[in-house]
Formats: C-alpha cells, structure tokens, sequence
C-alpha cells in the first residue's frame, strides 16, 4: 500500500514529524508541547483520500483542479480533544495557510469543511492525534499571562514558530534553506566597544560623548533581571552619539542576559539605512539584517526574503512600521518573524514618533514582550514623551539626563512672527536649513530660495541618500547651501547647519530639528528660528492639536530644550487624545486577532510607483518581473490614492507596476 506523502518526495509522516520539532526548536520551553501537538497536527487533513488523489496526481505532471482543503482537520481535533487550551493550538493550525483568524470565527470555520475533516481524521494514525495535554491552563497563564493582549501574543508567537517550522522543513529538503552561521553576541559587543576606543577625541563634544558611552555601559553592566526582560528610558540629547552608545548598550545587556539578537527600529528609512550603513560597517555586514522595503541586498534576493521573514541574524535593522505591524499581525508571512523577537533587545530609536492614536496598545504590547517573553525594550529619544500613564515601571539608563542637555546645549531658539518666503531667502543665508509641515510648503520655500535643494518623501530613496550625501559634503567643504526639507531630515540624520528654520510644529519635530543645527559645536552658538508662515498650509488635525500645546508651553515661558518641557508636552498631549483611536485593545481581549491585523495600520495605505531619476541608466518601458521590481525599490515611493488619481495622466502601468512619466527636478523632486 502507498503510503500517504505530503509533496512528491516526501512521506506525510516524515513532514509532520519535521515541523513538530523544527516549531519546537523556535519556542521557550515551556511552549514545546503545544508547538509539538501544533506540528502534529497542522498536514493531517492531507491523510483525506481525496487531498491524496490530487497530489499523486501532481505527481505525475497532471493538473487537478479539485484542491480538497487540509488545514481544518488538525485544528477541528485540537478544539474538540484538548480542551481550552485546543483553541490557541487551533487558530495556528486552521490559519497557517491563509493567516490567523479571529477566535469567535473559529467554529464556524470548522463546520463549513465537516465532511472533509471526518475523512481525514479517520485516516489518520494514532501517533498524530494526541488526547491529551500534559501542560494546564494554570500554568500557562502563569508563563504568559491570561488577558486577551496577552492571549493574543503567545497565539501569533506560536503560529509564527509553527509557520517556521512548517517552511523550514520544505526548505530543508529542497535544498533552498540559507545557512545562518554568524557571529555571537560578545564578539559583536567586543567589536564594538573596539572601535569606539579607535574613534575617542578630546574635544569638549568629544569627550562629552564618551561620558554619555560610559555611563550606558555602566548602566549595562549593572542590569540584573529576574524575569530577564524590563523597559528602559533613555533620554539624550541629540548630537551625544545616541547611535554607537545605544548599540553598544544593547548589546552589552544583551551579552550580560544571554539575549539572542538585537532589533534596532527606526521611524524613517533615511535614519535606518544611514545607521544601518554605521553597524554593518563595525560588525560586519553578514551580522547585521537591514529589514525595509527599500534595502536592495548585495546577496541573492531569495536569501535575503527568507531572512526577512526569519530574522536569525544578531543584529536586526528596521522600521518601525515593519516591527509594530507585525505585533499586531496575522499573516503567516509576517508573524513567522516573532519568535525572533522573544528574548531579544528591542531598540526603539525616535519612540516620540509613534502615533498617539495607537500608543495605548503599542505599550501594551511592548509591556507583555517584557514581561512575558524575556525582552528588554530601550525607549530612546532627544524628546522623550512621558509614557508613565501606559506603563509605571520604566527604569531610566542615564541618571542625570539634564547634564547632557546642558552640556550639548548649541542652539538658541527665537521665536518669530508669520513670515513669508521671500523674508526668510532675504537673509541670504550661506548655509541654513528650513524644515516644513508639509511637501506644498516645503516647495515653496525651495522655490525661494535660488540654487536651494529640496528633500521630501517624494524623493525616491536612491535620491534621498544622494541629496543627503551631497548636502553633508557642502556643509563640510563650508559651500553655499539651503536645504528645504520636511520633517523626514529631522529624525537621526547627521547634518550640521549653522542656522535652521523650523515652521511652527509640535515641540518633538522643533527639537529633532533643532539637533541639525549647531551639532558639533563648531560656532559658539547655533540658532533655530521658530516661524509661522503667511500662507496657511493644511496638516492633519493631529499636528494641529501638537502645534497648539506648543503654543501653550511658550506662553508659559517655558525652555523648550529642557527634559522636563518635553514631559509636560506629552503629558498633556495625550491626556487630550485617543490613544486607543482604533479600538485594538477591546479587540484584543476578544482575541479578535484577524480583525486587529486589518485595523492596525501605522500609515494609511500607498500606491507604490516606480521613478525615473535622472543620471541613472534604468529602463522602465520593458517587462518587469517581481525580482526586477525588489531591485528598483530605490527608486519607488509611497503615494497616497488621492495624490495618485490626481495625477493618473503621468502614471503608466507597465506589466503591472506603476511607473511615473512625468517630470522630475533633479534638484527638487518629483512633480507629483
């Protein structure tokens, strides 16, 4: 008799038995029963005759069209044998196809295939239907909590180490599994610490910066966590080396508590790929993942798809959009990262940029990866919000942050009246900076300015990452240079101008931009010109209301660089909003884990179009195939649909890719 396969070339039985151990190896201990029951069960609807027929029949080169289902049978035996705890191991199995659904639909999922679980089960031996669970409900509510947040968690870690599980053993016997051999956690922390000590000057900056590294490694060296896994503050001010000092403070934790990796997420591409570029550098490309859609790997994109979704390496590079999207997930594709976010140091760079609709559940979520799964967060900021109304328990790293800011205190704020463009280009500045509210304003100040550059999200990021090189190289050869820009040069991108222009924003924006002023201390005293512009650009009712309590802590006479102006800023802000603005943690206690996926969106939905950017010889008038499309992420940006039908007359579809053909200002951007 033929014995039941799960692919041509592969026995059922020996798949079912590779995925339970492969989703085993991806879990803490105290998951490895459900993780084994979850890969024993996952194929077993493929023991149904019919799904059998269709794939003996592939087997040989024909063509079925009848694809009997498989992924409800192992799930419909978790829900009816395995008591309560059967329904987290159910959602795994029922989803790990099309991706987790939420707990009310479960049942009737199920019933909608009963026929074909009843023909499957009956086929199936014995050794793949286990009756029983060993682990209680008890204790695993004391490893991982028993709220729906927290329900929620351990069901998309689990699903994530069995989607894993379930690929890693196709891969294994294709042939197709990368190898992930890197270097330890102490040898990246040694490396590091290395080249810090080459780097150290004796300038006042410098030799400020190397208190500010010392204390972290302090701090590190003092971190002693019976649980493995706290939230740590730390607050600085820009220009003390954030950077270096936070990698290295990540990883000396990371050494000390036996961590497995370190994620670094950053709010913006442009401050990801530069420190990225930084930490690739010192520990060795190899180490370091660089996880966005606009990373075009050197390696073969295949292999660096699959270290994507895995994310083995020791040092993880990426968005915040791509880290706290995939918190709240339910596509197999993106959860079968988490089980590499348990026991790591997660590294929020610039956190005062998350969105204050969904602060609420993000700290919820950062809280339970502390508290449950071994992680250590790092919140870091130069404008610290205060979170401790969504978590009380956050230990600062630096003792006395006021030093720094007093000691990497460069810039004098001046606030002015509403101005017009041409007022500000009037000054004839030889070099300054002026950040926007938004892309119309930022144009119009360029268009001022004679001889200016433009930098705004409509930059694809190949000309982002020119312009910004280009601009630094100016500035350090002391040429004539004006950079208009939006708020996209203010997070973590190393520039240096003597004088800056910020237009009236929240007091987070004012500070970042404040921290490209004057940076290295090279003049005695930068300034940043707070100023209201004549024409009334509109912005989202969010900034409004970030603009307006800034207006309230100038009419106090507040300093708007002090740690403790900042706290009252956030403070207030998000006593006057919805941090919750989506609901996600009432949908969570319901472990709706579906209909959280579909909520949760950090930015609305883009339109991905391809740009032709002048002095780079790539061709978009042939057929582009998906590989081609991942090698000109460079040269794609986001557009918002109403920006896309707009402009619909310049935009050609091309195989199924959108490509912009109008113009484009080699010194501006696109004119989209």
């Amino acid at each position: 008799m033929t014995q039941p396969i799960a692919r041509p070339g592969q026995l059922l039985s020996s798949h079912l038995h590779g995925v339970s151990e492969k989703t085993i190896a991806r879990l803490p201990i105290t998951l490895s029963e459900l993780g084994q029951v979850a890969g024993l069960l996952h194929d077993i609807g493929k023991y149904n005759p019919q799904w059998q027929a269709w794939i003996n029949a592939i087997a040989v080169g024909a063509s079925p069209t009848n694809h009997p289902s498989h992924a409800q049978a192992g799930a419909s035996w978790a829900t009816k044998q395995l008591g309560v705890l059967g329904n987290i191991v159910a959602l795994c199995v029922a989803g790990h196809h099309r991706g987790l659904y939420d707990l009310d639909q479960l049942d009737g999922v199920l019933k909608a295939y009963d026929s074909q679980i009843e023909a499957a089960i009956a086929q199936t031996p014995s050794e793949f239907l286990p009756s029983a669970l060993d682990i209680t409900r008890e204790q695993l509510e004391t490893a991982y909590g028993e709220s729906g947040p927290q329900l929620s968690m351990l069901v998309r870690i689990l699903f994530g180490a069995l989607i894993d599980g379930d690929r890693t053993d196709v891969a294994q016997l294709e042939g197709t599994l990368p190898a992930t051999q890197f270097a330890k956690i102490a040898t990246l922390q040694d490396n590091l610490a290395t080249h810090v000590a080459e780097f150290s000057g004796t300038s006042p900056v410098n030799l400020a910066r190397k208190r500010f590294y010392d204390e972290c490694r302090q701090f590190a060296q003092k971190v002693s966590l019976h649980n493995g896994g706290g939230i740590f503050d730390l607050t600085a001010p820009c220009g003390c080396g954030k950077t270096l000092s936070g990698a290295q403070l990540a990883l000396d934790i990371a050494s000390r508590l036996h961590k497995d990796r370190v994620i670094y997420v950053a709010p913006f591409i442009s401050i990801l790929e530069q420190n990225a570029s930084v930490l690739a550098k010192v520990l060795g490309r190899e180490n370091v993942l660089e996880h966005h859609s606009n990373f075009d790997p050197k390696s073969e994109a295949y292999e660096h798809k699959i270290a994507g979704e895995r994310w083995l390496h020791p040092i993880v590079a990426t968005t915040a959009v791509q880290f706290l999207e995939s918190l709240f997930e339910n596509s197999a594709r993106r959860c079968r990262k988490l089980p590499s976010i348990v026991n790591s140091v997660i590294f929020l760079d610039e956190t005062h940029t998350i969105p204050t609709n969904v602060l609420k559940p993000v700290m919820e979520s950062l809280k339970i990866l502390a508290a449950h799964w071994g992680c250590v967060v790092i919140l870091s900021s130069a404008s610290q919000p205060d979170y401790s109304p969504f978590c009380a328990n956050i230990t600062p790293v630096i003792a006395n942050p006021d030093y720094y800011f007093k000691e990497f205190k460069r810039v004098r704020y001046e606030v002015m009246g509403k101005v017009s463009w041409l007022e500000i280009a009037a000054h004839h500045h030889h070099q300054a900076l002026i950040v926007c509210n938004t892309i119309a304003a930022a144009r119009d100040a360029y268009r001022a300015h004679k001889g200016s550059v433009l930098l705004t999200a409509l930059c694809p990021p190949i000309h982002r990452r020119e312009i910004i090189a280009d601009v630094r190289q100016k500035l350090e050869d002391d040429d004539p240079i004006v950079l208009c820009a939006t708020q996209l040069v203010e997070a973590g991108v190393d520039l240096d101008f003597p004088i800056g222009y910020r237009m009236m924003a929240g007091l987070d924006s004012i500070i970042q931009a404040a921290g490209r002023v004057n940076r290295e201390g090279k003049n005695p005293e930068g300034v940043l010109r707070i100023f209201y512009s004549e024409i009334d650009y509109p912005t989202m009712p969010e900034y409004q209301q970030r603009i307006r309590i800034t207006k309230q802590r100038l009419d106090v006479g507040d300093d708007l660089q002090s740690p403790n102006c900042i706290k009252a800023y956030s403070k207030r802000l998000y006593s006057d909003s919805d941090t919750d603005e989506l609901e996600i943690i009432s949908k969570l206690d319901r472990v709706e884990i579906e209909s959280v996926a579909k909520a949760f969106k950090l930015i609305d939905e883009q339109i991905s179009v391809l740009v032709r950017v002048p002095h780079h010889e790539i061709k978009f008038d042939s057929a582009l195939t998906s590989r081609d499309f991942r090698a000109l992420q460079g040269f794609t940006i986001g557009v918002s649909k109403s920006r896309f039908d707009k402009n619909i007359a310049n935009i050609k579809d091309v195989e199924g890719f959108y490509v912009w053909c109008g113009g484009y200002d080699w010194g501006a951007d696109m004119a989209l």
